[in-house]
Formats: structure tokens, C-alpha cells, sequence
């Protein structure tokens, strides 16, 4: 019987050690992104720029740097835990996160989305798995697999396409008694001043 116990108890370490392939999710096509985004846009509950921090173990600190959907307060703080095996966020800067909201009214950031970082596009370009009408564009596996500068520009494009396509939702949707705030809206546009000097930068050194 101990014995019978032993192999039992083996058996379950060895499963338990295995690591967990839930969020096995299939890359986006990035050639036609434009569809990607609004179906992301009508999924998510909220979707914001985030500045992300290191806070500790498995913990991230999120401050809300603009939003294009749902209410969340701009400066809001909140600390998210990262679960190890799916990883959702980036672990420090700036990030577009697509978010929903559970039935206990916590935020919760799908890991198979398109949620990434926005900070650096030839070093961060996408996030490791994003689940799109369960297809693999290998063509995009094999761009991003490379790693070269080449890249960049397409990614580059297509968040300027999805920064739009966010605009639009939010000024579509905007309350009429709702004042504009020049503020969020300059941190925003500072966002993605800063990608296209990054990427520029990064793309001439590339060509040397």
C-alpha cells in the first residue's frame, strides 16, 4: 500500500511540474490590423495607456496614463498580480492595456490579447501570444522570430492605425457634459511621439 502511495504521490508531482499551456494563443495579422483592433475595442471593458512599475514578486503598480474606454479616473494607481505561467503586461513602462472587469469588480487583462508595450517597437513588438479567429499568420512568427529592425515600421503603423481607431471610439462615445481635459490627452500624444522618435532611431542605426 506504501507503495502504491509512493507512485500515486509521483505521478502527481510530475503533472503538477508541468508547465500549464493555457494560454497557448494564436499572433494577430499584423498586415491588416485595423479589424484586429475593433474587435479587441468591443471586447474589452476598459482599454488605457498604462505606466507599469515593478512593485514586487509577481506584482506590478499600474498608473492610468489616458483612457479610451470604460471609467477610470486619469492618476488612478493600482497594483495587478502577474500570473506566472501568462504573462498579460510588461513588466515596466508604458503600455495599451485591453481590460475587463470581473464579477467582483477587479480588473482583469486577458493573457491571449493585444494588450503589449508601446515604449520600444524594435525591441518590444508584440505581445507573445494574441489569440486571432484561432489562425497563425506565420509569416508574422517568422518577422518577429528575426528580430530585425525591418519590423518596426509595420508595427509603428499599425499602433498609429490603433491609436486612431481608440480616438475615435472614445470621442464617439464622449458624455456631452463631460469637459476635454487638455491634459491625458497630451500625455497620450507624447506617447506616441516618443514610439516614433524611438523607432526612427532605431531603424537608421539599423541601415549603418
Amino acid at each position: 500500500m506504501k507503495e502504491v502511495l509512493k507512485v500515486v504521490l509521483i505521478i502527481v508531482f510530475v503533472i503538477g511540474a508541468v508547465p500549464s499551456h493555457a494560454c497557448e494563443c494564436h499572433l494577430p495579422n499584423l498586415s491588416n490590423w485595423a479589424p484586429v483592433v475593433e474587435n479587441y475595442i468591443d471586447r474589452a471593458s476598459i482599454i488605457f495607456i498604462g505606466k507599469i512599475t515593478p512593485s514586487k514578486q509577481e506584482v506590478v503598480s499600474v498608473k492610468i496614463i489616458d483612457v479610451f474606454k470604460g471609467e477610470l479616473r486619469i492618476d488612478l494607481t493600482f497594483e495587478y498580480r502577474m500570473n506566472s505561467s501568462c504573462i498579460s503586461l510588461p513588466k515596466e513602462g508604458l503600455a495599451i492595456i485591453y481590460a475587463r472587469y470581473e464579477n467582483d469588480s477587479t480588473i482583469e487583462i486577458p493573457s491571449c490579447g493585444i494588450t503589449r508595450s508601446i515604449n520600444n517597437f524594435y525591441t518590444c513588438s508584440i505581445p507573445n501570444h494574441s489569440l486571432l479567429d484561432g489562425k497563425l499568420d506565420f509569416n508574422t512568427v517568422d518577422l518577429v522570430d528575426k528580430g530585425e529592425a525591418s519590423s518596426a515600421p509595420l508595427l509603428l503603423k499599425n499602433w498609429m492605425i490603433e491609436y486612431a481607431l481608440l480616438n475615435a471610439y472614445r470621442n464617439n462615445h464622449r458624455k456631452v457634459e463631460e469637459p476635454q481635459a487638455s491634459g491625458p490627452y497630451y500625455l497620450s500624444y507624447l506617447a506616441v511621439a516618443l514610439s516614433i522618435v524611438a523607432i526612427l532611431v532605431a531603424f537608421f542605426r539599423k541601415q549603418r
